[in-house]
């Protein structure tokens, strides 16, 4: 790890504690515009190939615009999966030898319904999870609050049994 990959302790112990964290201003403004842009580029190819982006069993009123398998649609987006100022936390985290799984965007439309409750590392393991196996990044390319969308969580339920 360099030195400009240096982690934050306390960063790492409110992850441990409430199971989230943020880093701030990681990405600079015409970084945020590139990955727009390529993420809106994205949907358009998904589309236009007649793979489906707005999935009603997912989302809730059928708003939200979901690209899937990331890395095949552009440099920009595997310059966001091994980003030198997050793969520092995710490998503090969770050790050194981390395999991405999934790499997805969930564009949250004003207007759009609420998920259910869930916790992402069912999909990948089942209970009890004695130890933190798995953990999501989420880039926001946008403000986000209540009204367009944000993701909602419950400190510490990584911790309930």
């Amino acid at each position: 790890m360099s030195a400009e990959q240096t982690v934050d302790a306390a960063v790492v112990e409110r992850f441990h504690d409430d199971g989230w964290a943020v880093l701030p201003d990681v990405l600079s403004e015409e970084e945020v515009h590139a990955a727009r842009s390529a993420l809106v580029d994205a949907a358009a190819a998904c589309e236009e190939r007649g793979m489906p982006v707005r999935l009603e069993d997912l989302d809730p009123g059928g708003r939200n615009i979901r690209v899937y398998d990331l890395l095949a649609h552009g440099r920009v987006f595997a310059e966001l999966a091994a980003h030198p100022r997050v793969l520092p936390y995710v490998e503090a985290l969770l050790g050194p030898d981390v395999i991405l799984s999934n790499f997805t965007a969930n564009t949250a439309l004003p207007g759009s319904g609420s998920m259910n409750a869930h916790n992402d590392q069912s999909t990948v393991m089942p209970e009890p999870w004695p130890t933190l196996e798995t953990m999501n990044a989420i880039w926001c390319l946008h403000d986000v609050d209540e009204e367009n969308g944000a993701t909602r969580y419950l400190p510490g339920s990584h911790h309930f049994e």
